[in-house]
């Protein structure tokens, strides 16, 4: 952290002290750096990567589940900003693409908490993913206000286990 933010921070540096865990004082030049971008207003955490989570053990859950689909995301603050809008909405896991963009600091900055609540799982291709999801109980659902005859969600009982499709 910058020494701009030290007095507000004085309770945590303490904790961090007592715990024997490392933190750094630095100039804003130096903070750019290792956070990867100049948006880190004085402060930033160094952790480890969050862990994704299998198809399988996805699919192996219990109870209710509801995954987001969102294949073809190509910039990471669009990834962030899902995931964010997941968690508010309670998704347990967003399902994503390999090729699509990784859980870096700009996804995890934009989703402002929801990359620690929602789980990312990343598949090859979406089509069969979504089928093992299907042979596991979850209801698949996409939503288009171009079909002819389609059903209002304010109108349906949604169930317990289900796969939005976006995008």
């Amino acid at each position: 952290l910058t020494e701009a933010r030290v007095a507000e921070f004085r309770d945590e540096l303490a904790a961090l002290a007592r715990a024997k865990r490392p933190y750094r004082i630095v100039e804003p030049d130096e903070l750019a750096r290792v956070a990867g971008t100049t948006h880190h207003e004085g402060v930033c955490v160094v952790t480890r990567p969050i862990e994704e989570l299998s198809l399988e053990a996805l699919c192996r859950r219990t109870g209710r589940s509801i995954v987001l689909a969102a294949p073809g995301l190509e910039n990471p603050h669009n990834l962030g900003a899902i995931l964010r809008i997941a968690a508010h909405f309670g998704a347990d896991a967003l399902l994503l693409e390999e090729s699509d963009p990784r859980l870096g600091p700009a996804a995890c900055r934009v989703a402002e908490g929801g990359a620690e609540h929602v789980a990312v799982v990343r598949v090859p291709r979406m089509g069969p993913a979504v089928a093992r999801l299907r042979s596991a109980g979850h209801a698949i659902l996409a939503t288009s206000s171009h079909v002819p005859g389609a059903v209002s969600l304010f109108d349906v009982a949604l169930p317990e286990r289900l796969v939005w499709l976006v995008g």
